[in-house]
């Protein structure tokens, strides 16, 4: 049974047990690209890391994959090494996308910590390079952001449908101008299918799943 935002005891047996290294960007860093945080970066590693690199307060895309079995852990760190919210917390092998969405009050992002037993690739890419929803139905597996182009401009029903082969999260969130408008849906279990309305304004949307999905307007 897949439950998305479980306790993963094996995981966290594991970053008490393995020391953490250091992640660096594949192919060599430049002063350019640290001051230019906003430009695709990708980082490979295996096993519970420290990726380092300056996000500053801008909003990203969070693009990881990892093949243990056992579960993946990733949380935005701060200053200090402070841990924010889990940008990715899963029981079993993981490839999607999430994103990484700053406001006037975040705290400015320094890098990730990353806990698994396994190899892992991290890709950070700027907000704009997510796909586009222009109309119509919009399909998918697993996590993914899109944005919605031209954005919405009055309250527009939406259907949304989810299939899992086991029991998972189906989560959608709309997005204004970079402020969460709270969840669409918030659904555990195999299958949903549920008419929304989606809130004038959508620019950005956030689909977090354990199974194939399709959104419709």
């Amino acid at each position: 049974m897949l439950i998305r935002r479980s306790v993963l005891s094996i995981v966290a047996a594991l970053a008490m047990l393995m020391p953490a290294t250091t992640a660096t960007a594949a192919g060599p860093a430049s002063a350019a690209a640290a001051a230019k945080p906003m430009a695709t970066r990708v980082f490979h590693g295996t096993g519970d890391s420290v990726v380092r690199m300056g996000i500053g307060r801008h909003s990203v895309l969070v693009i990881v994959t990892a093949s243990s079995p056992q579960g993946l852990l990733v949380q935005p760190l701060s200053k200090g090494d402070v841990e924010g919210a889990y940008q990715v917390y899963e029981s079993h092998a993981y490839s999607g996308t999430t994103a990484l969405i700053s406001t006037p009050y975040s705290l400015a992002v320094t890098g990730f910590s990353i806990r698994t037993a396994g190899p892992w690739t991290i890709k950070i890419k700027p907000i704009s390079a997510a796909p586009l929803w222009r109309k119509g139905t919009k399909t998918g597996h697993g996590d993914m952001v899109f944005r919605v182009y031209p954005a919405i401009t009055k309250l527009t029903p939406a259907r949304l449908v989810f299939s899992g082969a086991e029991i998972g999260n189906f989560i959608v969130t709309p997005y204004v101008r970079g402020v969460s408008r709270g969840s669409l849906v918030n659904f555990l279990g195999t299958h949903t299918n549920k008419r929304v309305l989606l809130p004038v304004g959508t620019d950005l949307v956030s689909v977090v799943a354990d199974g194939a999905w399709r959104l419709s307007r």
